[in-house]
């Protein structure tokens, strides 16, 4: 190994941008682009991760996250007031149709992109101008939770061999 990551980064609470800014300090290469490939997504394919890189090249923007259209529209979702009243977070959903709402997408956690110099600065991979790669929600799974591990069992169950 050629070096060892510090403690201060080997923890539950750790960013992992802040461990990645530290791999970029340490590695003797410059290398135009820093790539995130998170385990708890492992059914993205070569092709999603290639993609979120064309994307990021192609667009000539800093960064690419991969993200998945929405099971739920935002439009559609309350917050519970004070007095435990639903509070729609976006106006009054009583008279929208699901049809008529703007699709929404989430991140998927994935792949992750960006240009080097312009993370080493952000210390993030979203900004302004961060663009999406889109994936479909079959290989969008991020396991976070031992639910998400039974769904990920299931789809792994689901899925035809190569």
């Amino acid at each position: 190994m050629p070096f060892k990551r510090p403690a201060a980064l080997a923890t539950d609470t750790a960013a992992v941008e802040d461990v990645a800014i530290h791999v970029l300090e340490k590695v003797d290469e410059a290398y135009y682009y820093v790539v995130l490939l998170p385990a708890t997504s492992s059914l993205r394919s070569a092709a999603d991760i290639d993609g979120a890189i064309e994307r990021c090249h192609g667009s000539g923007m800093p960064a690419c996250v991969t993200v998945t259209e929405s099971a739920k529209s935002p439009f559609w979702m309350f917050r519970i007031g004070a007095d435990g009243n639903l509070v729609p977070l976006f106006g009054s959903p009583s008279r929208r149709r699901r049809q008529d709402v703007p699709t929404a997408y989430v991140p998927n956690g994935a792949v992750y992109v960006a240009r080097v110099p312009w993370f080493q600065e952000n210390r993030t991979f979203y900004g302004e101008k961060t663009v999406a790669h889109v994936m479909p929600a079959e290989r969008s799974l991020d396991v976070d939770s031992a639910w998400d591990l039974e769904v990920f069992r299931a789809l792994l169950a689901w899925r035809p061999g190569p």
